[in-house]
């Protein structure tokens, strides 16, 4: 490897041409092929969003304006926290510093920018009291050399179109307003309370307001359905209550896969999602489950499954000794859904 040979400094990135910079770098890293001016910002609105600054740290060498030289490379910083479904008293809490977004340009690759980076967030989170580092990557053998193990696990369940039609047809339809922040509050409220549904207990998921979701639900290419068992009646059927929700695509990833899911019962998720597979004339769609499932609903999706991965979850980086065992009991007993990830 390379060594860097410049000085160099951190920057939080704030105004419109040091953000336009930030962006030029991860649509040319993040999104190839795609125009200088991609809005790559509306896929990560409460990481990326100009009223977000603080979760994005940059490398830039020191003298050189980052809007004639461009960042060297980019990461996310996003503090959340984890606990119970229902956040119950008495139950235990963690803080996670999610990390994503991670782009070097590409003439800089190779020399070390996104190891100095990775320290630096590592230095920032320590000092917000994160218990642990999140990411998701494929780059197994870097992120094992910079101390990252893998955590936590999920199932990758590519389901049968033609299975998925045995299950019924029930209710389902697409909410207006999703995209513009105009859902009612109480729907919202609504699906947070059935993506806690039917797992072991504790069940353990990144805590999200219903302000955060509003926000999550503009992403592009996003696509939100909901619905309830009765397939007939005179009641319109926004006046309903929600029996169940799922959340297919999100920007450019996840395209053709259920990262988000909540129901009273797997038999009318998996009708609904056979329905979405029939009008979008596929042959079969994958669905995201976190091991913690009640082994009834696992089995029904066993039943209209072609084939099931596991696959661990993310890479995590213990920051604390004490609470170290307490996060990889979350982990294992819990879930990061899709939408909370960067």
């Amino acid at each position: 490897m390379t060594s860097i040979i410049a000085d160099y400094e951190f920057i939080k990135p704030s105004g419109s041409k040091q953000l336009a910079a930030r962006d030029r770098l991860l649509v040319e890293s993040l999104r190839p092929g795609k125009p200088e001016n991609y809005p790559i910002a509306a896929e990560y609105p409460l990481v990326l969003g100009p009223a977000m600054p603080e979760n994005s740290i940059c490398v830039t060498r020191k003298g050189v304006s980052p809007e004639d030289g461009g960042f060297l490379a980019h990461a996310n910083l996003w503090m959340r926290k984890m606990a119970a479904g229902e956040s119950r008293a008495g139950m235990p809490v963690v803080k996670l510093a999610l990390v994503g977004n991670v782009a070097t340009d590409k003439n800089e690759q190779g020399k070390g920018w996104m190891r100095t980076l990775l320290g630096e967030i590592e230095r920032e989170a320590r000092a917000k009291g994160a218990d642990a580092i999140l990411l998701w990557s494929d780059l197994a053998a870097f992120y094992a050399k910079m101390g990252f193990e893998p955590g936590g696990s999920e199932f990758r369940i590519m389901l049968s179109a033609k299975e998925l039609r045995r299950c019924g047809r029930p209710m389902l339809w697409v909410p207006d307003g999703y995209r513009t922040g105009q859902l009612p509050v109480e729907m919202i409220q609504r699906m947070l309370q059935l993506r806690s549904m039917g797992f072991n207990s504790p069940f353990f998921q990144v805590e999200r307001s219903v302000e955060e979701f509003v926000e999550l639900l503009k992403i592009p290419e996003l696509a939100l359905f909901v619905g309830h068992g009765e397939s007939t009646g005179t009641t319109a059927p926004g006046l309903r209550p929600v029996d169940f929700f799922f959340v297919v695509g999100k920007g450019m990833d996840m395209q053709g896969v259920i990262h988000e899911w909540g129901t009273i019962d797997m038999n009318l998720l998996m009708g609904a999602a056979g329905v979405v597979a029939e009008h979008g004339e596929l042959d079969e769609i994958m669905i995201l489950v976190p091991p913690a499932i009640k082994s009834a609903r696992i089995a029904a999706l066993h039943r209209a499954s072609k084939r099931i991965e596991q696959h661990a979850m993310a890479w995590v980086k213990p920051l604390n000794p004490e609470t170290k065992p307490l996060v990889e009991r979350m982990l294992h007993e819990g879930f990061i859904w899709g939408l909370d990830s960067i």
